[in-house]
């Protein structure tokens, strides 16, 4: 099901970011910060793309994103409220 639900999702993507030597540092520096590899990576691929947003349920995950001015993160709710979905 989850699986199914991420493939939904992967239609919206507009941008695909490889995994660069830029990636992975700025992945690497969220992990000094106490970010797990698998979202650090996911979110250096945002800021690479210069995503507008990172839209996660992972309350853990956006307050340790929200030292980070480089990405603005937010819950679901609030990104539907915030961008009038």
């Amino acid at each position: 099901e989850v699986r199914h639900e991420i493939a939904l999702w992967r239609d919206y993507a507009t941008v695909v970011i490889e995994a660069s030597d830029s990636v992975i540092a700025q992945a690497q520096e969220m992990m000094r910060q106490g970010i797990h590899l698998k979202d650090a990576l996911h979110v250096a691929c945002a800021v690479s793309a210069q995503a507008d947003c990172f839209v996660t349920t992972d309350r853990k995950l956006l307050n340790k994103l929200a030292t980070i001015d480089r990405l603005k993160a937010m819950n679901p709710i609030v990104f539907i409220e915030e961008y009038e979905l």
